[in-house]
């Protein structure tokens, strides 16, 4: 039989244990020194990107800046401008009739009822309720509106015509004619060869009753009549006897 030596004692090793049998320091060592190195790395990285970042920013400012040198920057930065566009204006609008019509019964609060302006030598005769649209005229006289019905007053007395063109204009009216014609001659076959007719009629197409009817007037073309006859441009609305 071994005898122990004095002092010293066996340890039993467990054979199903996984605890080395012998103590080893430098075991880790190297896995150690890797995640150093890994994580090292890494922060180098992360110190390289803030630095290019940097330098990005700083580059663009410059940039910014060397294109903005020089602007004026605004006094009152509050205080909004505006500047007028150097782009031509839209040409206004044409005005139709009803337009024509609306700036007629406006003139008309304004200078009173039935305020018409007249441009007349003569033979030649034009007028127009104060306000209208010189370019409804303008298509009146070129006869550019074609006139619906007509009326001849050859023949007749002052007061005979007066009636009659009274009469025909509020049935022209009624029926929701724009345009008529007036023939009233030239007075060429009159006991003093002046036109009697035409120089009341222009009155009458102004003033009262049956100048609430009209818009406009103006002698005729050549092939309907000429200075012996009168455009009459109607208002739109229908009146009653």
């Amino acid at each position: 039989m071994t005898k122990k030596a004095p002092g010293s004692t066996k340890r039993r090793i467990d054979p199903s244990s996984d605890r080395p049998l012998f103590y080893s320091p430098f075991k880790d060592l190297d896995r150690k020194i890797a995640k150093a190195a890994k994580a090292k790395s890494e922060a180098k990285r992360e110190s390289s990107d803030v630095a290019m970042l940097k330098s990005g920013l700083d580059n663009e400012d410059a940039i910014f800046r060397e294109e903005m040198k020089d602007v004026i920057p605004l006094k009152n930065r509050r205080k909004r401008r505006f500047f007028e566009s150097s782009c031509p204006k839209p040409p206004r609008f044409f005005v139709q009739e009803e337009d024509a019509e609306a700036l007629a019964k406006l003139a008309e609060l304004v200078a009173g009822y039935g305020k018409f302006d007249l441009t007349f030598s003569d033979e030649y005769v034009e007028g127009g309720v104060a306000g209208l649209n010189p370019i409804i005229l303008s298509k009146l006289r070129n006869g550019d509106f074609s006139y619906q019905d007509f009326v001849d007053l050859h023949g007749l007395n002052k007061a005979e015509a007066r009636e009659k063109v009274a009469r025909f204009l509020h049935d022209s009216a009624r029926k929701g004619y724009r345009c008529v014609l007036i023939v009233h001659g030239r007075g060429l076959h009159s006991d003093n060869k002046e036109p009697v007719i035409k120089s009341y009629i222009k009155t009458w197409l102004c003033k009262g009753e049956i100048g609430k009817m009209v818009l406009a007037f103006s002698s005729a073309r050549p092939c309907d009549g000429g200075t012996g006859a009168l455009y009459v441009l109607l208002r739109k609305k229908k009146f009653k006897l």
